[in-house]
């Protein structure tokens, strides 16, 4: 639960505090809590337009906390350990100074692997798997219709769910798993991305944790010395 995550970081940092005579506390005390903070946190710049725009973040965030209580929904992208597209829920991480990593990175030494996922996101490497999807099975004779193909995508569990599944679900019956198919004759075009996504499954299936061992080098060297994170 991030809203966990993110009130054990201020905890712990001592920004918030729960009386030790308390034995639990409810949902909303801790949004009240947190969001408490997150104002105190963010005192109003001294620019009048600055301050404005300081303002609507602040009231962003505080509409987003609640969402936190059910879950995080993040777009990654596997160079960096801190590199994630932008979102309001995100945007509370920054607003209440808390680093927000992961350790799904490729290693760079992998010139396969780095070559074809660069620095394209989780959703871009999906959309360019249901893409090729949708042609190879307009192309195929075995009875598959793109429809189905788009409905089978839309059961894909998001980035976050993914961990808990513990594999790539669509691993057994992949667009890219019949790539050795593809004849000398077939479409130079297709065939390159036939052997992209190729790639790009073995390195999604066999890195289903959602951490390697350089995403957990790079977060070894890039996380301070007693430094909290989610």
């Amino acid at each position: 639960c991030p809203l966990l995550a993110i009130s054990n970081v201020l905890l712990l940092q001592q920004k918030i505090h729960i009386h030790s005579d308390l034995a639990f506390i409810d949902f909303r005390q801790l949004i009240q809590m947190v969001g408490n903070h997150l104002v105190e946190f963010n005192p109003p710049h001294p620019n009048p337009e600055m301050q404005a725009n300081q303002q609507q973040q602040i009231a962003d965030s505080l509409a987003v906390l609640p969402k936190l209580g059910r879950g995080l929904d993040v777009n990654i992208r596997f160079q960096k350990i801190n590199d994630f597209e932008y979102t309001n829920e995100l945007s509370v991480m920054d607003m209440l100074g808390i680093n927000l990593v992961h350790g799904w990175l490729y290693d760079p030494e992998d010139k396969k692997t780095a070559s074809v996922i660069k620095d394209l996101s989780y959703n871009q490497l999906i959309c360019e798997l249901v893409e090729l999807d949708h042609v190879t099975n307009t192309n195929k004779s075995s009875g598959h219709k793109p429809e189905e193909s788009a409905a089978a995508w839309a059961k894909l569990p998001s980035v976050v769910s993914w961990n808990m599944a513990g594999c790539n679900p669509r691993s057994q019956t992949s667009a890219a798993a019949s790539a050795p198919e593809i004849s000398q004759s077939d479409d130079g075009a297709l065939l390159s991305k036939m052997r992209s996504a190729q790639v790009v499954e073995a390195f999604l299936n066999e890195n289903a944790s959602q951490l390697t061992y350089h995403g957990l080098a790079q977060l070894f060297a890039g996380v301070g010395e007693r430094e909290l994170c989610v």
